[in-house]
This record gives structure tokens, C-alpha cells and sequence, in this order.
């Protein structure tokens, strides 16, 4: 029997365009949600290892307006199963509140399953997601997905792993592009880069994801566990991951080599003005990177402007014929005009909210 269920993402467009890569089916998209149907249980195993645009993937049980009355659960899924939680989270406009999600239907759940309240351990966790309607399944991956194992080294404000991923894609990147980033901090975009043009996954070295404590779908989980330890990173792309700060290539190095892809990655210690003695001329398809930002305490403005100069300057001369430079800012003003002072053209602008911050992720060519 065929298996339904959602995921909840940050860009659903892009992970329903990487569902569709992976498995070969479509989704239905609403705000934070890809709902997927007819899935086998291989394949849902294989989502869970190898998206990288998700933050939770769940067998899906019901979708309703309101906290339900009661819920079916199939027994397939409770085998040697004594106790479970609830974990409810929600858009900006979600209707309920955590608390509300969890106390009334843990006692719907209690009085369907005769299980036991167990919030530490659980063997099973149902899962809510909130956005005007509610989302609820059962939570097969058992952390926040977004958050990858590799990232020990990391900056402040440092992207997760799957806005670093969803940005290659809405750049357009694919595996058979170059891609580089000078300012690669912690390396999250290179090292997302790396993963999606080799195939690897993230967790490929993760054994906690729910999927395992759980009868009916464990086979499965550790068939792909076996598939994807036994994968070797291939790297006939060029990524290349720069930063002038020795701490942070360090950092990026260690990062790299937990995700099992630092042989496919070339990291260096070098300043934006270097970047043409290290990197051919036309060479390069993609520049994805998150730029220095503007900040009003530190006036930082003429830095910036210096910056972005010598970005466009160092970007006409490694990219290639038909190369895009794709930049994340909360500078847009001070980008665009050097962007026009270097003869580069604005092929796309994506507003994005991050927390409580206004960003665009800006595309241009030569």
C-alpha cells in the first residue's frame, strides 16, 4: 500500500521541484507545505535523506481548519508502539497556539491509540503544522532538517543548509555548472552546492531520523542508510569556496569534511581582489554568495560600495559568456549602482523575508 505525506519547507516551489527530481512525483503546494501522494516506503525514505529544501517530513493523516474531534490512525503505523508526543509549529499566521495544538489533541490521539504521554522519548511523534489550517502526521525524521549534522563551524548569521540550497536553486544552478563563492564564511553554500551536484546526502551519516524506531517503515530507512554510506562524492564540477579570513576556511574545511565532500571542494584563503589570479578567465557559470551587509551602528556603507566594486570587477572577468552573478543583500540600492557602473543587468529580484529582516537575492549579467 502506497504512503501520503508533507513536507514542510520554506520554499515549496523549490522542494516540489526537488520531489519531482528524486521520485518522479508531483506535489500540491500551499504556503509552507508539499503534500505528495502514492509514494512507496522506499521512496519516502529516500526523501528523507537526500532533500535538502525541507525542514520535516510526515506520514500524512489529516488536514482540517480546525483541531479535530477525532483522528484515524492506522494500526500499521503503532506496531510495538507504547507511547507518543505531540510537536505543533505554524506560519506567522498560524490560528492556534502550540500549547492549544497539544494538549487537546494529545487527548484525541490517547483516546484513538490508548498509548501513553511520553514528551522526552517517545516511539512516536505526531507532528502539527499550523497555517491556517492544520497539517497532521506522523514526524519520520525526528529533528529540524534545515539545521545539517556538518555544520559545527559556523558565524553569525549563517544560513541554514536548506536556504543555502533553495537560493542555488532559484539561482538556477544545476550539476553541470561551476559555481563559486568569495564570500563563503562557514561554506554553506558551496558545501549545498556540492552535495546537490554529487548526489550525497546531508544525514548520509545520520541514524536518528524517526523512520528508524518505527515497525513499518525501519527496512526501509536502513536499506537507504546502506545506499547512501556506500555512495562515493563525485566532483566533476568546479566549486570553489573563498573567504579572506583564515578562521573561516578552517571552519569550511571541518564543515566540508563532515558532509564527506571536501575532495570535490576547492577552499582557499584569499581577498576579493586576489580572485582573478586564482580562477581562469571565463571560468566560472555561477557566483551565489551571502554579501557582507550593511549595518547602521558601524556606518559601513563606503566599505560596502568598495565591496560590491570589486565584485563586479573580479565577476566580468571570471565568469563566463553566458555566467550569472547572484548576490543576497540587504543593500539593494548600493548593489544596483555598481551593478551599473560595471555594465551588469538585473536578470532577477526575489524579496525574502530571513526572521525579522528584509533581504533580496539579487541576479545579474554581464
Amino acid at each position: 500500500m502506497k504512503e501520503n505525506i508533507f513536507i514542510v519547507t520554506e520554499f515549496p516551489e523549490i522542494c516540489s521541484k526537488e520531489i519531482k527530481e528524486l521520485v518522479g512525483k508531483d506535489s500540491e503546494i500551499y504556503r509552507n507545505i508539499c503534500l505528495v501522494k502514492n509514494l512507496e516506503k522506499s521512496e519516502i525514505a529516500k526523501l528523507c535523506y537526500r532533500l535538502q529544501s525541507s525542514k520535516k517530513v510526515c506520514i500524512y493523516l489529516n488536514k482540517s481548519k480546525e483541531i479535530p474531534q477525532k483522528i484515524e490512525i492506522d494500526n500499521k503505523y503503532l506496531k510495538e508502539v507504547k507511547t507518543f508526543g505531540v510537536v505543533s509549529e505554524g506560519s506567522e499566521d498560524k490560528k492556534f497556539s502550540s500549547t492549544e495544538i497539544n494538549k487537546k489533541l494529545g487527548s484525541v490521539i490517547q483516546e484513538e491509540t490508548k498509548l501513553e504521554v511520553d514528551l522526552s522519548h517517545p516511539n512516536i511523534t505526531f507532528y502539527v503544522w499550523d497555517e491556517k489550517e492544520i497539517f497532521i502526521g506522523i514526524d519520520l525524521v525526528g529533528f529540524d532538517m534545515s539545521k545539517r549534522p556538518y555544520k559545527i563551524a559556523m558565524q553569525p548569521d549563517s544560513l541554514n543548509g536548506a536556504f543555502a540550497y533553495s537560493l542555488i536553486r532559484l539561482a538556477g544552478y544545476e550539476k553541470k555548472y561551476s559555481l563559486m563563492d568569495p564570500f563563503a564564511g562557514s561554506g554553506i553554500i558551496p558545501i549545498e552546492a556540492a552535495l546537490f551536484s554529487s548526489e550525497i546526502s546531508a544525514f548520509r551519516f545520520e541514524n536518528k531520523f524517526n523512520g528508524f524506531k518505527l515497525d513499518f517503515f525501519k527496512d526501509f530507512f536502513l536499506k537507504e542508510e546502506l545506499i547512501q554510506k556506500e555512495k562515493i562524492p563525485l566532483g566533476d564540477n568546479k566549486i570553489y569556496a573563498y573567504d579572506h579570513m583564515l578562521k573561516h576556511v578552517l571552519g569550511m574545511q571541518k564543515n566540508a569534511k563532515l558532509a564527506g565532500i571536501e575532495k570535490i571542494m576547492k577552499m582557499s584563503k584569499i581577498s576579493l581582489d586576489w580572485i582573478d589570479t586564482k580562477v581562469g578567465e571565463n571560468e566560472i557559470d555561477f557566483i551565489i554568495t551571502d554579501s557582507p551587509k550593511f549595518n547602521k551602528r558601524l556606518s559601513n556603507e563606503k566599505d560596502l560600495k568598495k565591496t560590491f566594486d570589486e565584485l563586479f570587477y573580479q565577476a566580468k572577468f571570471v565568469l563566463s559568456k553566458k555566467g550569472k552573478l547572484f548576490i543576497l543583500t540587504n543593500s539593494q540600492n548600493i548593489l544596483m549602482e555598481e551593478a551599473k557602473k560595471h555594465s551588469f543587468k538585473e536578470i532577477q529580484n526575489i524579496e525574502i523575508i530571513k526572521g525579522d529582516q528584509k533581504l533580496n537575492f539579487i541576479g545579474f549579467q554581464n
